[in-house]
């Protein structure tokens, strides 16, 4: 089924709208410029409320109310995953764990009439090891070969290379702002980039702002997973790579997780299975504003004790 977001506004609206509709209810065109948000709502047990209605929630931009103008449950979209394997040298210790538990989701994860994933990697360079696709067997062969840079590339040496022996370099920022122009832009549907990292980025030309626009624009959470060496020490990647991480998700309405023994990566994967197939798609026309101003979003539950979970902001067209 393809996805667009005329189309899912023509959905909304039909079921929204009265058939006698008067001359004051709102009308969508090609011409208006609408904002979709993909939001999720839990309650204070943490659990996954899928069965909300639009005059549950409130919102606002830049501080003035807006109406939510279009509103849909409708979980069953097509979903475009994208990974994001961070093959640089401080990942030495987790990446085997990351590629196993990466595929473990793509099993339970695809549906394969309608969903797809990619896998991409990035350390010295950024590379697409696979294109969106439904199939199992090249996202497990892309997986397998998301692996360490060494510094001499032309070393044919059969001697497995010690760690000392791979290049040094993460660029983080320009494979999220990649993958967001160079796929998700094009596709359909929900769209969510799950970063596996320690968060510390070493050469991106990218800003950590020019990510988060990318990602905002063509409408995709991202999913910041930090998972680094056990022994490694504290302040070594949580002062670095917090930040990244926690912006990347806060502002494309994604979610921040911080694997450790307590909450394994598994089940951090299977937490994202879960939220992103029990989202809202809510839209709303923003005020006139400066082509490329950024605007602050605020969407509530109007029941106490909800979190509601979407993006901070977006970046006026």
């Amino acid at each position: 089924m393809r996805f667009s977001r005329r189309g899912f506004c023509r959905r909304i609206l039909a079921a929204s709208i009265p058939m006698a509709a008067s001359a004051q209810d709102p009308v969508f065109t090609a011409d208006s410029r609408v904002v979709i948000l993909s939001a999720s709502v839990r309650d204070a047990s943490g659990m996954l409320l899928p069965h909300l209605d639009k005059e549950d929630f409130t919102l606002t931009d830049n501080g003035q109310p807006a109406e939510i103008r279009y509103f849909s449950r409708e979980v069953d979209l097509p979903l475009t995953i994208g990974l994001l394997i961070d093959t640089s040298r401080s990942q030495f210790e987790v990446l085997e764990r990351e590629r196993r538990g990466a595929y473990a989701f793509l099993e339970r994860v695809l549906r394969p009439e309608r969903d797809r994933a990619f896998v991409m990697k990035f350390d010295v360079k950024v590379g697409v090891l696979c294109r969106p696709t439904a199939e199992l067997v090249p996202l497990q062969k892309a997986l397998s070969e998301a692996d360490f840079p060494l510094k001499n590339s032309q070393n044919s040496t059969p001697v497995e290379p010690k760690k000392n022996d791979y290049a040094v370099g993460t660029r983080l920022r320009d494979c999220v702002k990649q993958a967001s122009d160079g796929i998700m832009r094009a596709a359909a549907g929900r769209k969510a980039l799950l970063l596996l990292t320690d968060g510390v980025d070493a050469g991106s030309r990218h800003t950590l702002t020019e990510a988060i626009e990318s990602a905002q624009r063509s409408e995709t959470l991202v999913y910041s997973i930090l998972y680094a060496a056990p022994r490694r020490p504290e302040n070594d990647y949580r002062q670095k790579g917090l930040r990244t991480l926690t912006e990347l998700a806060n502002q494309t309405g994604g979610g921040f997780f911080m694997v450790s023994s307590e909450l394994p990566l598994e089940k951090v994967l299977d937490e994202i299975q879960a939220e992103l197939r029990t989202q809202y798609s809510i839209g709303f026309i923003p005020a006139a504003g400066r082509s490329g101003e950024y605007r602050k979003l605020r969407l509530t539950a109007t029941r106490e004790g909800l979190t509601v979970r979407t993006r901070e902001g977006y970046f006026a067209k």
